[in-house]
């Protein structure tokens, strides 16, 4: 099994970062995952390149310089070209301050909280910060556990029963972190009602991860 490794921009608050370690917490507890969490520091030369979440976010911004919004798929190209991906393959995570957009069946979306592709995630925190503490670290925290379910095959196939397709699949049981939100509002509520019933994967979509080959 692949290990998780998540890196983030040094523009996260404190808050966002503990959102982050509570969301990594939950992944180590329930699934025999190694994660490394970097943060914003560098992991190798930054003259090299490749070396932080801070160099991947100026690099994507010099590809759309006239653009708010970063470009998700960008992102995770460039992590997709990391150097070292062939000899130590792992799974990518990067969580940024910038809002972040994404191509969709040939139109851009208005926004995206986070964008999965194979083994990459790219995340974004800048629609929360409007909301009180509370919801914003339960926002961060859904919001990871929610993307790393799509890498490792949560609510995948639609063929599965309380599944459905909805800018990707995604699941429709109750209390289920893996449900989509379109809208801030919905984000947080579905975070709230995970929070509170204290398991933030539904059966289905915990088996599906446990089965993961990935």
């Amino acid at each position: 099994m692949y290990p998780i490794y998540i890196c983030y921009d040094s523009e996260l608050s404190s808050l966002d970062r503990e959102a982050v370690k509570s969301a990594v917490d939950e992944i180590c507890a329930k699934f025999n995952r190694q994660v490394i969490i970097y943060g914003d520091n560098a992991w190798s030369d930054p003259t090299k390149g490749f070396s932080s979440a801070d160099w991947y976010v100026k690099k994507a911004k010099e590809y759309m310089p006239n653009q708010t919004q970063l470009n998700a798929r960008l992102l995770i190209e460039l992590m997709r070209h990391e150097p070292w991906q062939d000899a130590n393959p792992h799974i990518d995570m990067i969580l940024v301050s910038d809002d972040l957009t994404a191509e969709h069946n040939g139109d851009w979306l208005n926004f995206c909280f986070g964008l999965t592709c194979g083994r990459f995630v790219a995340n974004s925190v800048h629609r929360y910060k409007s909301l009180n503490d509370l919801e914003r670290f339960l926002a961060v925290k859904a919001v990871v556990l929610h993307e790393i379910g799509h890498v490792l095959g949560a609510a995948a196939d639609l063929n599965r029963s309380h599944t459905e397709e909805k800018i990707g699949p995604h699941c429709t049981n109750p209390n289920c972190v893996m449900r989509q939100g379109l809208n801030l509002a919905t984000w947080v509520k579905h975070a709230r009602e995970c929070n509170s019933h204290g398991s933030w994967y539904c059966p289905q979509c915990l088996a599906d991860i446990k089965n993961s080959q990935i």
